[in-house]
């Protein structure tokens, strides 16, 4: 008997140790561990105004500025101005030809936009830092 106590009392304390360490442990870390950033985050850190390169899944290149008005313009073989929202868990940008809605995640230089599995958008900048 005592020993199903001791282990309730151990199961208890170990539980109680877990969730003080998940507490106080950098919200980053999980962000750079691999996990999407929120929609609220992603905008925070992405639509702010300033140029990104932006390589698609298909290997096209261009120049993304994504501003926090929900406006911004795409600069490629042809310039564009285009929009985007947040839709659930997602970040969609109006491309005018196409709706890209994407989850992203913070990679070393910049974010990768993944649709569903798949890696579809990856911004970067010379000298970020994510």
């Amino acid at each position: 008997m005592k020993l199903v106590g001791c282990s309730a009392f151990l199961t208890a304390v170990l539980g109680l140790i877990i969730l003080i360490l998940a507490a106080t442990y950098p919200a980053n870390v999980f962000a750079q561990a691999g996990e999407f950033l929120a929609p609220t985050e992603a905008v925070k850190v992405i639509m702010d105004g300033k140029p990104w390169s932006a390589l698609s899944g298909e290997g096209r290149s261009a120049t993304i500025t994504l501003n926090r008005d929900g406006t911004g313009t795409l600069q490629g073989p042809i310039t564009l101005s285009i929009s985007w929202e947040v839709k659930g868990h997602d970040v969609c940008l109006n491309l005018k030809v196409d709706l890209l809605c994407l989850r992203f995640r913070p990679i070393a230089g910049g974010y990768a936009g993944y649709k569903g599995p798949k890696l579809d958008l990856t911004l970067s900048r010379s000298g970020s830092r994510s």
